[in-house]
Order: structure tokens, then sequence, then C-alpha cells
């Protein structure tokens, strides 16, 4: 039972710290977020912020994800898991549906309309920039730690079509609905949104194994690489801001 908590217990502590630990931190890097309503103080727009709360959140994240993801692949743990979701399916229509959401084009078309929408009441393009960086790099590091591991996915015979043609480890629906859906709460910069990404990458990570295209410690390898990019994208320096027409 405790090894079945554990990546779940650090994937709760990694993606919420940021949100207690350093809010104030969110403005500084991504000052899309100063408008009005969000009641966000002002800051200069040239600084490159040291972060070592943003450096512990990413020592958190891979940590404890990454050891929890070498345990269930060296336990029976992931055989479990699989087990017990692929003899208890009921809803499967209904779980595809939720699993083609973190496709990384239609994460991408969605994050890049929403963040559009940002852009446009803080005038500037920085959420447009942050979006489309995350939509390039997770797939691309993500598709590269598959071709160096070259780890199989589960017998297709237990999975449910359309089968995937790349390896297994790790998850890259996993990656892109932490790092898309992260970045996009983090620039809403309200709590509600923290949670809504929270639970939406908890259910396409949930959606992979159940419909055998995964096994569990592929999740939760995608959880740690969608958390460390999404830290990653934290530290950078600010984007320049596009002056309004006087």
């Amino acid at each position: 039972m405790s090894t079945t908590l554990l990546p779940t217990l650090t994937f709760m502590s990694a993606f919420f710290q940021p949100m207690y630990c350093f809010p104030q931190d969110y403005a500084r890097i991504f000052p899309v977020t100063r408008f009005p309503p969000l009641n966000v103080p002002d800051f200069s727009s040239d600084t490159i912020f040291y972060m070592p709360a943003a450096r512990r959140t990413l020592a958190t994240c891979i940590g404890g994800l990454a050891c929890a993801s070498l345990a269930c692949a060296l336990s029976p743990l992931d055989h479990l898991l699989f087990d017990a979701a692929t003899h208890h399916r009921t809803g499967t229509q209904t779980v595809r549906w939720v699993t083609e959401l973190g496709r990384m084009p239609v994460l991408a078309s969605c994050g890049l309309i929403l963040a559009a929408l940002l852009s446009y009441r803080a005038r500037n393009i920085q959420a447009i920039c942050l979006i489309g960086i995350a939509a390039i790099c997770t797939p691309a590091i993500s598709h590269t730690i598959k071709n160096l591991v070259q780890r199989p996915r589960p017998p297709f015979e237990f999975a449910v079509p359309p089968y995937e043609p790349t390896w297994s480890f790790p998850s890259s629906h996993s990656a892109n609905a932490v790092v898309i859906a992260g970045a996009l709460a983090i620039l809403v910069g309200r709590r509600w949104a923290h949670w809504v990404a929270f639970v939406f990458a908890l259910m396409i990570g949930a959606s992979r194994i159940y419909l055998g295209h995964h096994w569990a410690s592929d999740v939760f390898a995608g959880w740690a690489l969608g958390l460390a990019l999404l830290v990653a994208l934290r530290s950078f320096p600010n984007l320049r801001r596009r002056k309004s027409p006087s």
C-alpha cells in the first residue's frame, strides 16, 4: 500500500509546492499574469531571477518520481496495476476520449488558444511563447528518452486499439499533460487552476494504464519528466515584453 501511495503523494507535493512556497515568483518569470484582476505586483522584465525554491521543487519531483518509477519497474507493482486495470474495464470509450486529450497536437492547440487570450489581455506574447516552447521541447525530449531506453510496451493483446508504435518509457501523454496544463495554471495564477491541472494530469496518466498502453512506471516517469520541464520553463529569463502602441 505504501509503495502505491508514494508516487501519488510525491506527485501532489511536487506539483503544489510552488503554489504555497513561492507564488510571487510566478509573476517574475511570467509577467503575463500582471493584469488587474490577478492583483500581481509589478516587476522588472529585464531581470534574470535565481530561484532556489524552484531548484528544490525540481529535485523533489525528479528524485521522488524517479525512485517511484524504478521501484515499480523492479517490483510486481507494474504488473499488478496493469492486471487490475485491464481486467476491470468499464466505460472504455470514455477513457479513450480522455486519453486523446493528452496528445500534444490537441494540448498545444487548446493551450495556444488560451495563451493567446492571456497574451491579448497582457498586451505581450509571453504566454504564447511559453506554450510554444513547451509544445516543442516536451515531445522532443520524451521521444529521445524513449529511443535511448527502448522499453517495450505492455502486450498488445491486452491493449485497447489504436496501438502506439513507439517505445513505452516514459509516457509522453503524461508528460504533455503536466507541462501544458501546469504552464497554463501558472499563467492563470489562481489556486483552482492548479487543482484543475493536477486532476487533468492524473486522469491522463491513469488512462494510459487503463487502456493497456503503458506500465505504471512509464506514467510516473512521464509525470517526473513533465514536472522537471515545467520547473525548467520557470527558470528561463523573462522574454522581452512587446510594447503597446502609444
